[in-house]
């Protein structure tokens, strides 16, 4: 149809549905979303946060598709007992119809637990 595939914008700050009844508030510098594909790419000041988890970093793939968010670059989670620094992240959704998240951690991990 002639149409390009991808749609980019600098200064994001949204919310996105990354599964069914759980939302993600976006804000980056820089965000590329391949409609093709169904990936949003967001690179720069970045972070990604809901109730339960908040992700700071400077690069991060967003893959609709598979439910997967995916990180090389380092990063910081923060979750309510803890902050995770990981070289790598991988959140998956396993079961596409529950909000069960599976983290994979890598590249230098440090774990810092609050008591």
């Amino acid at each position: 149809n002639g149409n390009l595939p991808i749609i980019s914008s600098d200064n994001v700050i949204g919310t996105i549905a990354f599964v069914p009844d759980m939302l993600i508030k976006i804000k980056a510098e820089r965000a590329d979303f391949n409609t093709k594909n169904n990936l949003m790419n967001l690179k720069g000041e970045l972070k990604l946060e809901n109730e339960v988890f908040k992700l700071i970093g400077s690069s991060i793939t967003i893959d609709f598709g598979k439910n997967i968010i995916n990180s090389n670059k380092r990063i910081k989670m923060i979750l309510p007992n803890s902050e995770i620094e990981a070289g790598k992240i991988q959140v998956i959704n396993v079961d596409k119809k529950d909000e069960n998240l599976k983290f994979l951690l890598d590249d230098g991990v440090r774990l810092k637990y609050l008591l």
